[in-house]
Order: structure tokens, then sequence, then C-alpha cells
């Protein structure tokens, strides 16, 4: 092998070296773009199913919901019975530097005090609004557009229904 075929072929063992190179770093660039966006979108999925979960697994038969909004937040109460009976509250504030703040503040029904504060940051403008009929509350958000939650749900009671064979033989004795 002379010395302008060596030159050569490590001309394009470089060229074929780079290039994969290249496609490699683009590949991890997409995946990590791909998994910045599922962090993000799961944790808005997860935000809104707690709220709908929490609002229609803990909340009183007449929950005295109450919507309010201020130039930067949103917010949502309703009465909640777990152990005792409890005021929860729901707010947004933001979006502070390409964040929302939710805070879940439960508070005592009596003497107003609060007995406990969760609170969620998530990317984005997230709200909370009621619908013009106010039959919803209504989440936007960037990831999921608008997500509904059904402020009154039907009066429904589900029983589970025993069935007993009925022996028909009649059996004298």
């Amino acid at each position: 092998m002379s010395y302008i075929e060596l030159l050569v072929c490590l001309i394009i063992s470089t060229i074929i070296f780079i290039s994969a190179l290249d496609g490699y770093s683009h590949v991890l660039q997409h995946m990590a773009y791909i998994l910045n966006t599922n962090i993000k979108t799961l944790r808005v999925f997860h935000v809104i199913n707690y709220i709908r979960f929490d609002y229609h697994r803990h909340a009183t038969k007449q929950p005295n919901s109450k919507y309010s909004r201020t130039l930067s937040t949103s917010s949502f109460a309703f009465d909640e019975k777990v152990e005792d009976l409890k005021r929860v509250l729901y707010k947004c504030v933001g979006p502070l530097e390409g964040k929302t703040t939710i805070y879940r503040d439960t508070y005592d029904i009596y003497t107003k005090k609060l007995l406990n504060r969760r609170v969620y940051t998530l990317y984005g403008e997230f709200s909370l609004e009621l619908s013009a009929d106010k039959r919803y509350l209504l989440i936007n958000n960037p990831y999921y557009g608008v997500a509904k939650i059904p402020i009154s749900l039907p009066d429904v009671q589900i029983v589970s229904i025993i069935v007993t064979k009925v022996n028909e033989k009649n059996e004298t004795k």
C-alpha cells in the first residue's frame, strides 16, 4: 500500500467517523428534547388528573364550589370531607419565568386556619376558569389545551348485586 492510498483511506475514514459522530449527537439532542417534552406533559397530566380525582372523590355532596380570578391568579375552592369537613383551595399563580405555581391549601372550615399546603410547579401558563354555563371547571394549559372537569356529577350510586341460584327441586320430607 502506498502513501497516497493510505492518505486517501485516512481521509475517507475521518469523513465517515465525523459523519457518524454528527449523526449520533443529533440523535442524543432529539432524545433529550423528547424526554424533556415527556416530563413536562406528564407533570401537567398528573396535576390535571389529581385535581379531577380530588374534586370528584373528596368533595361533599353540596361542595359549595367557588371560582375567582385576578390578574395573575386564578383559584377554585370546594368543601371536602375525608375525615373532617375541610375547605380546599387550588390557586394558580403565574406564569413567572415561564413557570406556574399551583397551591393546594386545606383550611379548617370553621376557624379558617391553614391545615396543609402542597405546592406544584409546572412549565408554561396554567389557569383555572369556569365555563360560560358554569357546568365545567376548565383547566387551560399549553400541552393539552383545555381540560374539562364537570362541577356537578349525576347522583349515581353503584350497588353490587349478589345473585343466588335457587334450587328448583322440590324435596318432600
